[in-house]
């Protein structure tokens, strides 16, 4: 399988289709999907993808949805997609970035700790939130 990761540079409505189905296959009780022009995305193949969100009064980066098909698993595309986020973070300037997942989502926590992101538990112990200082 091809780890060739395509960077979806604006949201188009075309692109709607391949990330809603992915969306929902991945989290098939979860109907939160959303983009609007501020989200950018990355996507490998129709097997996974990941966006993010830049808040640029902070200058920080929050990795929003990302997700790999069921028959894809096991294959580190999620880390692909971690670094492909990162390095875009880098060269736009980004200086932080922050993601969370549920405390159950061990391959997310794997696979961000991996990358190199602290990680510190939520208040209510529901989720891990992480953090990544970019220089």
């Amino acid at each position: 399988m091809s780890t060739k990761v395509q960077k979806l540079r604006r949201w188009k409505q075309a692109d709607s289709g391949p990330l809603r189905d992915m969306d929902a296959a991945c989290f098939p009780t979860d109907t939160s999907f959303w983009n609007d022009e501020r989200y950018h995305w990355w996507r490998i193949g129709d097997v996974a993808y990941a966006g993010l969100r830049v808040d640029t009064k902070t200058n920080t980066a929050h990795f929003t949805r990302a997700g790999v098909m069921p028959e894809a698993r096991g294959q580190g595309l999620q880390k692909v997609l971690i670094k492909a986020r990162l390095t875009w973070c880098k060269r736009a300037g980004v200086r932080t970035v922050k993601t969370y997942t549920s405390i159950d989502n061990h391959a997310s926590i794997a696979s961000l700790k991996a990358c190199g992101f602290s990680a510190r538990r939520s208040k209510d112990g529901k989720w891990i939130r992480f953090t990544k200082e970019l220089t």
